[in-house]
């Protein structure tokens, strides 16, 4: 498994986050298309080259943290799928995780913000 998915079974384990699985929005035609698994991150992302699934379908969470449920995805093209889609509630991708990680609550929720006001967007 990767950093990112041990972090978030640590975070489950510890009650930072309550697990939500829910289907991906449809987009109204028929059955829903999944995103199409990518075992990597683009090279040269913080994590990009060993970044890689535990599972192939995105995942929505409540985060205690901000109160709301957030999805977590593997990579920029899951991402792009769920906004595609119009998922309302902000989007990380794993490679993103480690690097909020020891980050202060008010740092946290600016970034959680601007993810919010700026659908698909990524840390640089």
């Amino acid at each position: 498994m990767s950093f990112a998915s041990d972090l978030i079974k640590k975070m489950i384990e510890n009650g930072q986050l309550k697990p939500k699985p829910k289907p991906l929005p449809s987009s109204g035609e028929g059955e829903i298309e999944q995103p199409k698994p990518v075992s990597q991150e683009k090279p040269g992302q913080p994590g990009g080259d060993q970044a890689e699934s535990a599972t192939k379908t995105p995942v929505k969470i409540f985060s205690k943290l901000f109160n709301e449920e957030i999805w977590l995805c593997a990579n920029k093209e899951e991402m792009d799928s769920l906004v595609a889609r119009g998922v309302k509630e902000a989007v990380y991708m794993a490679w993103e995780i480690p690097i909020l990680r020891g980050k202060d609550k008010d740092a946290l929720k600016a970034v959680h913000e601007a993810k919010k006001v700026f659908p698909g967007s990524g840390l640089a």
